[in-house]
Parts: C-alpha cells; sequence; structure tokens
C-alpha cells in the first residue's frame, strides 16, 4: 500500500468512526476528505496539462483546478450523505459492526473504484486540453479534425458511429464532442486536412460528456454528486470550493485592476462601434471592475479586459425602457439610474468561450455605456 493510500485509509477509518460516534463529522475531517480528492486529481491535471506545456495558459489551468475543487467538495459532501442515510435502516439503529459494513461498501465506491475512474478521466481530458491547443496553433496547415477510436471490441456502440468522422475545427460539434466522451473513454480527435464528412450521425451524448474543456476550463462538465443534495448542502459545497478560488480570484482581479489603470483614462474612453445603435461607446473604469466582480470564475473574468474586442463583435438585440427594464426592477435601483440620468438601457449578444452572453448597455443623453455581463440561459 502506497502511503497516499495509507493516509487515505486511516483518514475515512477516523472520518466514519467519528460520524458513527457523534453524529457528525468535524469541519477540520471533512476539509481533509476534500483536500485529498482535490490534491489526488490535480495530480491526474498535471500529468496531462502543466507548466512545461507548450500552450499552457494560468488562466484556463486555475479555472481547471477550481472545477476540480468544486467537484471534490461535492463528492466529499455526497459521500457524508450517504454515510449518514446508513445509520438508520428500516426505522432501526445500527451497530458499529453493522455499520462498519455499509461504511466499508461504500468507501470501495466513492474511494476506489469511482475515484480511480475519476482520475483517468481527468488525465484524459487533461490531455485533450494541450491537444486542441495544438490543434488551434497547427488549424491554417490543418483545418479539420477527425473522430478516431482505438477499434477494438471494447468500443461503445455510439462512439464506433462517430469513428472515422471528420468536421473543421471551429464546427460545434467539438464544442461539446471533444474525448473523453463517456467513463474510461479511449477515443481520441485527430488533426487533418482530409475531405468533411457529409453527415453526423445524430446521437446523444451524456450531458456530463458533453465538454470541451479547453473552452469551458471544466474536467467535470456536470456533477453526478450534486443530485440528491439540498439547498444547504450545495451551498455548503461550493463555499468549500472556493477556499480555492479565492485566491486565484485575487490574483486575477489584481492583474484586471492593472490592465484598467493602463488601458482605461480615469475620465472613461469611448470607441467608435458601427454594430452600436448611437454609433459609439463609452467605457468607465468602475463599469469595467463592476464586470469582473459578477464572475467569480477567472476565465470569465477575463471579459473584463475584452471588453473592446467584445463590443466590437457583439450584435444589437433590443433596447427597452428604464421603467419596463428588469435590470432595474428593484425600487432603490430605479431611483439611482433615474438619478444618474439613465432612460433605456440597449442589449447585445455575443459569443465568449463557445458560450453566449448578453453585454448590458446604459443609455444616458443619448450615449451608450456599457456596464454589465450576464450569461444567456437557454430559458432565455
Amino acid at each position: 500500500m502506497s502511503k497516499e493510500d495509507d493516509d487515505l485509509s486511516r483518514l475515512i477509518e477516523s472520518y466514519t468512526r467519528q460520524l458513527f460516534d457523534d453524529r457528525n463529522v468535524s469541519e477540520a475531517n471533512r476539509e481533509k476528505l476534500w483536500q485529498y480528492y482535490y490534491n489526488h486529481l490535480s495530480k491526474g491535471l498535471n500529468i496531462g496539462y502543466n507548466a512545461s506545456s507548450k500552450f499552457y495558459d494560468e488562466d484556463l489551468a486555475n479555472s481547471l483546478k477550481y472545477n476540480i475543487a468544486q467537484f471534490s467538495a461535492f463528492k466529499e459532501t455526497s459521500f457524508r450523505k450517504q454515510l449518514e442515510d446508513a445509520l438508520v435502516q428500516d426505522g432501526k439503529v445500527l451497530s458499529w459492526s453493522q455499520f462498519k459494513e455499509v461504511a466499508t461498501a461504500l468507501n470501495v465506491d466513492y474511494n476506489l473504484r469511482w475515484l480511480r475512474t475519476e482520475y483517468d478521466h481527468t488525465i484524459a481530458t487533461a490531455n485533450m486540453v494541450e491537444q486542441w491547443k495544438q490543434f488551434e496553433a497547427d488549424a491554417d496547415l490543418y483545418p479539420n479534425l477527425k473522430y478516431v477510436t482505438v477499434g477494438d471490441a471494447r468500443v461503445r456502440d455510439q462512439h464506433k458511429a462517430w469513428d472515422g468522422l471528420v468536421l473543421p475545427i471551429n464546427h460545434l460539434f467539438w464544442k461539446t464532442h471533444l474525448t473523453p466522451n463517456d467513463w474510461g473513454c479511449r477515443c481520441n480527435i485527430e488533426q487533418t486536412d482530409e475531405e468533411v464528412s457529409d453527415t453526423i450521425p445524430e446521437l446523444k451524448l451524456k450531458s456530463e460528456f458533453e465538454n470541451n474543456a479547453a473552452l469551458t476550463g471544466k474536467i467535470f462538465n456536470k456533477n453526478a454528486y450534486e443530485n440528491d443534495l439540498t439547498d444547504l448542502d450545495i451551498k455548503s459545497a461550493n463555499s468549500t470550493a472556493n477556499l480555492y478560488n479565492k485566491e486565484a480570484r485575487k490574483l486575477k482581479d489584481n492583474e484586471i485592476k492593472e490592465w484598467v489603470q493602463k488601458e482605461i483614462p480615469q475620465g472613461g474612453k469611448t470607441i467608435s462601434l458601427s454594430n452600436f445603435k448611437t454609433g459609439a461607446a463609452t467605457l468607465y473604469r468602475k463599469n469595467i471592475k463592476s464586470i469582473s466582480d459578477h464572475f467569480t470564475n477567472p476565465i470569465l473574468k477575463d471579459m473584463a479586459k475584452d471588453i473592446i474586442s467584445i463590443c466590437e463583435s457583439a450584435s444589437f438585440k433590443s433596447t427597452a425602457n428604464l421603467e419596463e427594464s428588469l435590470i432595474a426592477k428593484t425600487s432603490q435601483n430605479l431611483a439611482k439610474k433615474k438619478a444618474r440620468g439613465v432612460t433605456d438601457f440597449n442589449y447585445y449578444e455575443f459569443t465568449y468561450n463557445g458560450e453566449l452572453y448578453r453585454l448590458n448597455v446604459e443609455v444616458i443623453d443619448g450615449k451608450e455605456y456599457p456596464f454589465s455581463i450576464n450569461k444567456i440561459t437557454n430559458a432565455e
């Protein structure tokens, strides 16, 4: 048994014993288990994508690590809830020996079988992040990507149907179908200048694997451990994950602050924009800070630094009168905006890292002032 395995074994023994004796697990033990998951999966990330990688992007790496932190926090919470539920079965409180038997089975699932699979998935996804960066760099020579299976009897039927599929690198398919496409998936993507395929097999991929980690900044696109947790549990798990993200956010906020001070004059910066209703927009430092502060993900915070290119690429969608706008739905907010002379809002849409967002723009005296960004959900 390795030292890492021995450490986990002793931690789980302490964790389960405390839960049985106290009907609760201390914050210290919870954090130790969460930290173990995070450190273990982060080793997998570093195998495939690290500072020595040719196309290493620190912001992307931080986003991937934060996603692992979230996943780890939810895994610890789910494991604890399963143990809590096992204390009583059929209305009867289990003895220590009975509970330990159930806890051992849960430990095998969570901390041996599933954790090993999650580790392998992290390595495979991290490797594909590096490959995708290489694909982008060589797109002028090899503009297409080809789905390739290993070609043996273990290949899933769905993946076999995609084998040999060739599509342009900028095709929407690759935003959701970059390998691995399931637990233990061994398929790969190759760059090519072969002719594009005429048809795409219409097969539904499991939602948790609809991902391109190089674009989303996520190793785990959806977190199955979140299922069946209460809102309070989810809030607690997110708070735990933010222990990692807090430092990454601080570094990114400082970076954006330096950029703003260098690029945006104290009195604002006006840029000509043919796609804007008034033909121009004025950027203020406080509005750019507001855009950055809205996001916790370091990659998304970069939208503050990319605000000029975002304005240049955004498409006008609609206008709303101040009093009819959802942005000013509270009376306090409405009064503040009226006092500043806001009469209307113009809404623009743009794509960032493959996702659709709305740029919200205040209109004051016939001039436009971008001030916030929101992700557009399916419901919208």
